[in-house]
């Protein structure tokens, strides 16, 4: 079983010694040999002390199982499966979680046609959403079309901030980077880098990232209200973000994203 230390050709490997401490091994073992590709999350090493880097950048690597681990989050209580798999060529190896894996590559697709959809598709909701168009004032129904994550769930938590404007890049990189709220939570991304990160979607002059909030009743607005209030993000605080983009996320009683409990929400602020 090998397992690449680094895979510079597609992006530096991280080391996080926080997330590698935020889960505890139940067991290891080998498994079978399947041909597998993955498309979302990262690539770790065991333990997940290591981020190999984004599995979007290797969507088209065929992947080989040769064993698998459970792990116990210890913040979300959760177990997680991960699969050991190396690279068809045997150049690349790591773990990634069970979720993220596919039978085929998604339409055949290459990683440039996939950044070329997103492309294209951020275009088709621009449209929809005029520029400086409040939440208060959203018409929610046909971007909805478009996009299946920005679900009712979503829009209701967006209508909690009614004076900050829609942004779809924002929405977009938000509901994307839901997957990552375990790894911000423990610290390896500090609020500072996310200003850097914002400027890669839209001019920044102030931006904020909002994790560490769970609501209980993911479907309830009321829920969302009070978790939020609860985090210093009462109405009064939400509403002086007129004139801030938003994006805003927050998992649903029947989704199953990596080490995320339902109802932890995760929300991009950013004044241009």
């Amino acid at each position: 079983m090998t397992t690449a230390m680094a895979d510079n050709h597609y992006a530096p490997a991280t080391y996080s010694a926080q997330r590698s401490n935020s889960v505890r091994l139940i067991w290891r073992r080998s498994m079978g040999h399947h041909a597998l590709y993955a498309f979302k999350g990262s690539r770790y090493s065991k333990h997940l002390g290591i981020d190999y880097g984004s599995n979007s950048l290797t969507n088209r690597v065929k992947w080989i199982t040769n064993a698998h681990e459970l792990l116990y989050d210890k913040q979300t209580g959760k177990e997680l499966l991960y699969y050991h798999v190396n690279s068809a060529n045997g150049k690349r190896g790591g773990w990634i979680w069970h979720g993220y894996f596919r039978a085929k590559p998604v339409l055949g697709e290459t990683h440039a046609q996939w950044v070329a959809e997103e492309k294209a598709q951020a275009k088709r909701e621009a449209a929809l959403s005029p520029a400086n168009t409040t939440i208060a004032k959203m018409n929610w129904a046909p971007i909805q079309k478009l996009d299946s994550n920005l679900n009712t769930d979503n829009q209701k938590l967006l209508e909690l901030f009614p004076a900050a404007t829609f942004d779809y890049r924002l929405q977009n990189a938000v509901e994307q980077d839901q997957i990552l709220a375990k790894d911000t939570r423990n610290g390896d991304i500090s609020q500072a880098n996310w200003q850097t990160y914002f400027q890669t979607l839209v001019p920044v002059q102030q931006s904020r990232f909002v994790d560490h909030i769970l609501v209980k009743n993911p479907d309830s607005q009321t829920s969302m209200d009070q978790a939020l209030a609860a985090a210093g993000l009462n109405a009064t605080a939400r509403n002086q973000y007129k004139g801030w983009e938003i994006g805003a996320s927050i998992v649903t009683p029947t989704e199953d994203i990596e080490g995320e409990a339902p109802g932890s929400v995760m929300i991009y602020l950013v004044k241009e």
